[in-house]
């Protein structure tokens, strides 16, 4: 019998619940909170990286002596900055500083601009699904999957698409089965409800009319072989019943088509606009293709032709573009012509005629072409040009591989930093073999992979130990993403991945995994800031969720910043403690020098107790000023604190052309608010603190971590206090036997104040 279940039409956001997950997390964790945390003004790990350079330096020393030159080879083969971006980068300067920060200068119009893909798409021709990407689909679907064998990579990301919009629209198509009674007529098809949705997505492309009857004999042959004649003769049989269903649902809802009936963040086609689109974006692999001439000649072989960006003009040619009629310089893509990104090195556009012949090609077989979205490539150029823009070298660090072809572009990018001693990526988990030999493949031969996730990394692990750059790049929710597919393709067709992608609703699973990645963001920021040799953190997410974004990024520079003053708090408060035991024990022996006249203490106890009632009700008050003040006072070193700064504007035309919400990518960079190079300033700095060069007395040196010894000078100062003190004592009479006794003789005033049964003191010893 057929049901009418009402379906509604799901308007909520599930993203509005990530801050309340976020709260409950951050109050399990004052709970629970095990991240250690070391700062660079901790003396021994200065005095460790003293030794280190040291070390270094000796080594120097001893191939200048063998006459081993020292000069860096410049092994940059790709032109990986404009001649614009030289002429302005200065240390610690953003290149947008200048003349970006005139209105005149940031009101001109953007000269980095991307071709729209929706002007090159065709939807029609992408709704037309092919019997053999059918089969494919209903193979990967399959429990457990069957083997699938792609001819190239533009028919895995047809095939994977269409899964995508079956995920998308699985909640209608099951309301409609479940209106109709179709499991309950067909009990045996219950375990292939993803396979079920697929052909039934297909009937309804169709819009349920019957294929022709000359493509019968081979689609009865292909979907024979994997499995799915019985399910498209179970659907066709209620093919009128099923499309009765669904038009119900889409007029209870006053939905004009199926596809309003999806919530707000799946209602667009941007999935169909990537596969559909025939510009192919990536990337030369500069481990196959030294140069960019060696690039182009490649390209102009297979019968492409090069766009030339417009020249270089001067800032008051630029004041011009003002002016209507004055041209842009925007060149747009057409047939068999490619065009080179302003902001990412190697990375192309390209519109070939046959996008299948052309991704089977040799450039593709040879790997020397890598397809790649570009909201991939974003952060990965960013990051490499932060070394350079921060004056440091050392090693740099992924905290995660979300896809391996974002971190073999970033290698490459690194192989023409000089800057760069070694670049190690963690979280390959049980794809490390794979990941390897993908990177094997390319020819990558500079980044270490580590199955092990960033999180359990032991504090003081040498793999980390000369870290200076984090790339933390954690899960997200991916929601900024325009093209998933990349992503589900480039990790080897994640179908987990691809549900996740595509949910429409908030379950309890959906919270519990929300929760996680949450948790995971927040312990990669915890983690990268609590090394004391890490001078920035460029954080990546594909989100747009501002749970994952700011927040997530303002609550951890806080959370670091807060405990680094604890830690300094705690040692201030330490120090104090230990003056003031230090001043008890030179009380005593005041006291028994007889320095304090016993009037002087009656005194001051009377004026303590005349004042004790009012100290009592201004007690708490005074405790907080207390408080308060010690904490004024706390001087927390630049160099163990942590700020957010804009990102600099690495962009040739200096235009802020990175724009997040375009390019499906967030970037947050955090730094020290002192970044710390550890070169010969930095060796001859410490060697200062240790007295080699002199008195190292003038400025005493503050131990965080060692908080029980005091400073050098006052310990040295109170001893030679006490040992005077001690001079004098024994001139007074060395027999203390004899001083005691003497103190303790009445006079005759006490005896005349005593009480007539009191016994004489003389009778009671003082007991030390």
């Amino acid at each position: 019998m057929v049901s009418n279940h009402l379906f509604y039409v799901s308007r909520a956001d599930i993203f509005s619940v990530y801050p309340e997950i976020l709260r409950e997390i951050l109050v399990l964790e004052e709970l629970l909170d095990r991240v250690p945390l070391q700062l660079p003004s901790e003396f021994e790990w200065q005095l460790k990286q003293y030794f280190r350079l040291l070390e270094q330096q000796k080594k120097i020393n001893a191939a200048t002596e063998q006459g081993i030159s020292l000069e860096k080879v410049d092994h940059t083969y790709w032109e990986v900055k404009a001649k614009s971006i030289d002429e302005v980068v200065s240390p610690m300067t953003s290149p947008a500083s200048g003349d970006s920060s005139t209105p005149s200068f940031r009101r001109r119009r953007r000269l980095c601009i991307l071709d729209n893909p929706i002007d090159f798409c065709d939807i029609a021709a992408y709704n037309q699904w092919r019997l053999e990407d059918i089969v494919r689909a209903g193979k990967l679907l399959h429990q457990p999957p069957l083997p699938v064998q792609f001819d190239d990579e533009y028919e895995m990301r047809k095939v994977y698409s269409m899964i995508y919009d079956v995920y998308r629209f699985k909640l209608v198509l099951q309301q409609a089965l479940r209106n109709i009674g179709f499991y309950e007529s067909y009990p045996m098809l219950a375990h292939e409800t993803t396979r079920v949705w697929l052909l039934l997505y297909d009937m309804y492309l169709r819009k349920f009319v019957k294929r022709e009857p000359d493509t019968v004999p081979q689609k009865d042959q292909l979907f024979h072989e994997a499995h799915l004649l019985e399910i498209e003769r179970c659907l066709e049989l209620n093919s009128v019943k099923i499309a009765a269903a669904l038009t119900r649902i889409r007029i209870q809802n006053s939905a004009y088509n199926m596809q309003c009936l999806l919530p707000l963040h799946l209602q667009d086609n941007k999935v169909a606009v990537v596969v559909s689109n025939p510009i192919i974006t990536g990337w030369i692999n500069t481990f196959r293709i030294r140069t960019k001439q060696e690039a182009n000649e490649i390209l102009r072989q297979l019968g492409f032709e090069l766009i030339e960006p417009p020249a270089t003009a001067s800032f008051q040619s630029l004041l011009n573009l003002f002016s209507p009629r004055e041209k842009t310089g925007y060149i747009p893509l057409t047939l068999n012509r490619y065009k080179w990104d302003r902001l990412c090195p190697q990375v192309l556009f390209i519109y070939p005629e046959d996008r299948s012949k052309f991704v089977q090609s040799q450039i593709f077989v040879d790997h020397q072409f890598i397809i790649q979205d570009r909201s991939f490539t974003i952060g990965p150029t960013v990051f490499s040009n932060l070394l350079d823009y921060f004056e440091v070298q050392g090693d740099v660090l992924q905290t995660h591989i979300a896809s391996p072809r974002s971190t073999a572009y970033l290698a490459s990018l690194l192989a023409n930093c000089n800057r760069v001693r070694n670049f190690v990526a963690f979280g390959c988990g049980s794809k490390l073999a794979e990941y390897r030999e993908y990177m094997a493949e390319l020819g990558v031969t500079n980044v270490k992979l580590f199955a092990e996730p960033f999180a359990d990394i032991p504090h003081g692990s040498p793999i980390v130990d000369k870290v200076v750059g984090i790339l933390a790049n954690p899960p997200s929710s991916y929601s900024a993403v325009s093209d998933p597919i990349d992503l589900i393709c480039s990790r080897g067709g994640d179908l987990s991945m691809l549900e996740m992608l595509s949910e429409s609703e908030m379950t309890d699973d959906s919270r519990q995994r929300v929760s996680k990645l949450l948790e995971k963001q927040r312990e990669t920021l915890k983690l990268a800031m609590s090394r004391p040799q890490v001078q920035f953190i460029l954080y990546q997410t594909h989100s747009i969720v501002e749970t994952e974004n700011d927040t997530m990024v303002q609550r951890a520079v806080e959370y670091t910043n807060q405990k680094a003053f604890d830690v300094h708090y705690k040692a201030m408060k330490e120090r104090e403690m230990a003056a003031l035991a230090e001043a008890a024990g030179n009380t005593l022996v005041n006291r028994l020098l007889g320095r304090q006249q016993e009037a002087a203490a009656r005194a001051k106890n009377a004026e303590a107790s005349e004042g004790g009632e009012r100290d009592g009700t201004e007690g708490g008050a005074d405790g907080a000023s207390t408080r308060k003040n010690s904490e004024e006072e706390v001087n927390v070193p630049p160099t163990d604190q942590f700020e957010v700064v804009e990102l600099p504007d690495f962009c040739p035309q200096r235009d802020n052309c990175l724009d997040f919400k375009e390019c499906g990518v967030y970037l947050s960079l955090i730094k020290r608010k002192e970044v710390i190079r550890l070169d010969s300033k930095y060796l001859i700095k410490i060697a200062e603190l240790r007295g080699i060069f002199g008195d190292a007395n003038n400025e005493p040196r503050f131990n965080v971590k060692v908080t029980k010894r005091t400073d050098r000078k006052s310990e040295e100062q109170d001893a030679h206090d006490l040992h005077n003190r001690k001079k004098r004592l024994k001139r007074r009479g060395s027999n203390m036997d004899s001083l005691i006794t003497r103190l303790n003789t009445p006079t005759q005033a006490s005896l005349k104040r005593a009480h007539h049964h009191r016994m004489s003191s003389v009778e009671h010893k003082f007991m030390f």
